[in-house]
């Protein structure tokens, strides 16, 4: 279960699935996933075993497992145009925070757009 309640979307495979969907008529325009939290690794682990892509994960600063001192796990792949997949966007924060920690490892890798998976909603940004 990802969610309950109001959202619909109880069923992983269900939300990976249409993910995939979405995602998969674009692969030319992104060349890796980025994501953070454990929802957001949750869906975008196994879909980017589906699309092919590296998956780069962003701990949050207050993590506490075991390799705290490395903020972006699988870095090393991630390529210059990044997707973030996440469940949805309120403030912006935590965008903010991926694409700062990205910047951090690579100033010419840039986060090209977002998957809002709750949402299905798909957004390409200006690249800089």
């Amino acid at each position: 279960m990802i969610y309950g309640g109001k959202t619909g979307f109880d069923d992983l495979n269900e939300v990976v699935m249409k993910a995939h969907s979405k995602l998969s008529t674009h692969l030319d325009k992104f060349d890796s996933l980025a994501a953070t939290g454990v929802s957001g690794i949750t869906v975008a682990a196994p879909l980017a075993v589906l699309l092919n892509k590296p998956l780069v994960v962003v701990r949050k600063k207050d993590d506490g497992s075991h390799n705290v001192n490395q903020l972006v796990e699988g870095h090393l792949s991630m390529g210059k145009r990044v997707l973030f997949v996440d469940d949805f966007i309120a403030g912006g924060d935590t965008k903010a925070r991926v694409v700062k920690a990205i910047h951090g490892i690579d100033k010419r890798a840039d986060l090209i757009g977002q998957y809002l998976y709750l949402r299905d909603g798909l957004e390409w940004f200006n690249q800089r």
